[in-house]
């Protein structure tokens, strides 16, 4: 058994539905189990695709559009075009639900070939980084550093000058980091790279994923490699961690750090106003992310969501790195990502804080960066225009400014 997965389309809240003898919840996408190939059907961008795409799309729309509204432990279901359904439980909804999955069978075949014609697309674009330079491993010697739940932090070291420490996003891990990395250590910094933990070479450990624990590697990390006037740079999630630090760690990060530079940031509320996270958050935790990433296919048609006009060699690299993270083991720190919100706390932070983001980041929307520069107390903010999320590759000029301002070299 595997799955189509149906987003743009339709738009389906809080349904449980048993299809294939397999329950699924739906969050805003549909997850239908069928003995099919993986597909994905994007009808907001229905215009840029094949003929064949367009015209999956429109079927589909037409087909179903489910809403789901609270009615005690009840769920409705609307079906396009027809009167209001009456509240019906999961064994109701998942029968009614067989006319669209016998629909969606005679509609794979369009949608894949779709996929695949975009994939190819994307394999067009010009080249702008070598993927050996992508998922190289940081400058430097590596560093084992033990944590007391039994996390063992991998970090790198290299360079002399100024400290810079360096935190990946969700998913990733130091090798994002690594052209940049290189850069900075020829520009006379000490650069410090390390993997969070549950990413990359870094275990887990008994505390597992969590902002506070993940918060408390940052002090650790900084401690370990005797940071002092350093500035620590992160980028997604490594920011969202960096603001936990520096909230939960003001003695210390005020002793520490010169600066920070927070390169596509959020400050929590990662769903609040972000259509492609509700997306996509669902598909984390469901697991499907992870088997889409497994194919370059619907591998690259996902990373491309994060970058604007991404090389084949930015695609595979955030692919493969993406794939080898245990998505289960970052569920936790996923749903603090989502949780928790520390705007409110951020006049809280002494230390200087730059803050740039990509004019078209659809992972953190650029109010997450107004809110936090706004919030500090001495707060900068520098929107790259025309750039997506993954600055440290699409704007690496940008940020290595940033962070020779906030270094003050």
């Amino acid at each position: 058994m595997s799955t189509v997965i149906v987003t743009g389309s339709v738009v389906v809240e809080d349904v449980v539905s048993s299809v294939g003898g397999r329950v699924v919840t739906i969050v805003e996408v549909v997850v239908l189990v069928v003995e099919v190939d993986v597909v994905v059907v994007d009808s907001a961008c229905a215009s840029k695709r094949p003929h064949a795409a367009v015209t999956t799309a429109k079927k589909v729309r037409r087909a179903v559009r489910f809403t789901g509204t609270h009615d005690g432990r009840r769920r409705r279901l609307v079906n396009a075009g027809l009167a209001r359904i009456a509240p019906v439980g999961p064994k109701l909804a998942a029968m009614r639900l067989r006319t669209f999955v016998l629909g969606s069978l005679a509609l794979a075949g369009a949608a894949h070939a779709a996929a695949v014609a975009m994939s190819k697309q994307l394999a067009e674009r010009p080249e702008l980084h070598p993927i050996e330079k992508l998922l190289a491993d940081p400058p430097g010697d590596q560093v084992l550093i033990g944590r007391e739940d039994g996390t063992r932090l991998s970090t790198w070291t290299a360079g002399s000058g100024p400290a810079v420490v360096l935190a990946h996003g969700l998913l990733l891990d130091g090798t994002s980091w690594s052209t940049l990395a290189h850069r900075l250590v020829d520009l006379g910094f000490r650069v410090i790279t390390f993997d969070q933990r549950g990413h990359g070479r870094s275990h887990p450990g008994s505390d597992g994923l969590g902002a506070a624990q993940m918060a408390e590697d940052y002090r650790a990390v900084i401690e370990h490699h005797e940071v002092t006037d350093g500035v620590l740079v992160g980028h997604s999630m490594g920011t969202f961690l960096a603001i936990k630090y520096l909230l939960d760690h003001s003695d210390h990060a005020n002793r520490r750090l010169k600066g920070a530079v927070l390169v596509a940031p959020l400050a929590g509320r990662a769903a609040h106003q972000a259509p492609q996270n509700k997306i996509q958050i669902p598909l984390l935790n469901s697991g499907l992310m992870e088997r889409m990433l497994r194919t370059r296919t619907y591998g690259w048609l996902l990373t491309d969501t994060f970058m604007t006009d991404a090389s084949p060699a930015m695609l595979e690299a955030s692919r493969a790195v993406m794939a080898s993270t245990d998505h289960a083991g970052v569920v936790p720190i996923l749903a603090d990502l989502v949780e928790h919100d520390y705007y409110d706390r951020l006049g809280e932070i002494d230390v200087p804080v730059r803050v740039i983001i990509g004019s078209d980041d659809k992972t953190t929307p650029t109010f997450h960066s107004h809110d936090i520069a706004n919030g500090v107390a001495d707060g900068n903010l520098s929107v790259v225009n025309g750039a997506g999320h993954m600055l440290m590759w699409e704007s690496a000029d940008e940020v290595i400014k940033e962070i020779q301002l906030a270094a003050q070299v």
